[in-house]
């Protein structure tokens, strides 16, 4: 009886798990990342705190999976999911919020200091080779990242989603391989 009770709480504890995680890259998912803005942006604002967003999409992902293929593609976001993971503080959430795009909760951080990490973040993906994503093709990435804060460009999700995602196209518009902020 013992064995089978605990056999039942690993499950609902895999279940759980897999209902919060991306599948492929192990990171939180949208659905996760949903629910966890709402609970931050209410902290910060309770605290009168800062808290910044990142939108993070990596440039000309659709080329490297038409030319190496999915497997590669795939392994490329697993890398780049594993890149931003170490990137961050233990207090910081990251997710993939679809396809190539990541997004990253960072609270008690301002606007100077949120972009300054994401452009370190930048620019170390660039200067990376991803030499294991394709056999026998060394790969260069860079990404495209949009920046928004509580509370100059938003007090509720919607908003600061929408500032964060005109800031990542302000960066694709821009040339690319870029930090904005709206």
């Amino acid at each position: 009886i013992a064995s089978s009770a605990i056999y039942r709480v690993r499950l609902i504890e895999i279940n759980k798990r897999a209902s919060i995680t991306d599948a492929l890259t192990g990171i939180y998912n949208r659905r996760f990342f949903d629910e966890m803005l709402g609970k931050q942006i209410a902290l910060a604002k309770r605290g009168n705190e800062p808290l910044s967003l990142l939108i993070a999409d990596l440039d000309h992902f659709k080329k490297l999976n038409d030319t190496c293929g999915l497997i590669a593609g795939d392994t490329f976001l697993q890398q780049i999911a594993e890149i931003m993971k170490t990137s961050i503080r233990s207090s910081d959430i990251v997710a993939r919020y679809g396809g190539e795009e990541f997004v990253i909760i960072m609270p008690s951080i301002g606007l100077a200091g949120a972009l300054e990490k994401a452009d370190r973040i930048r620019r170390h993906i660039e200067s990376l080779d991803f030499n294991n994503v394709a056999a026998g093709q060394s790969l260069k990435m860079t990404i495209s990242i949009g920046v928004a804060s509580l509370p100059e460009h938003g007090i509720e999700p919607v908003a600061l989603l929408s500032a964060a995602d005109s800031a990542l196209y302000k960066a694709k518009r821009g040339g690319r391989n870029r930090v904005e902020s709206p």
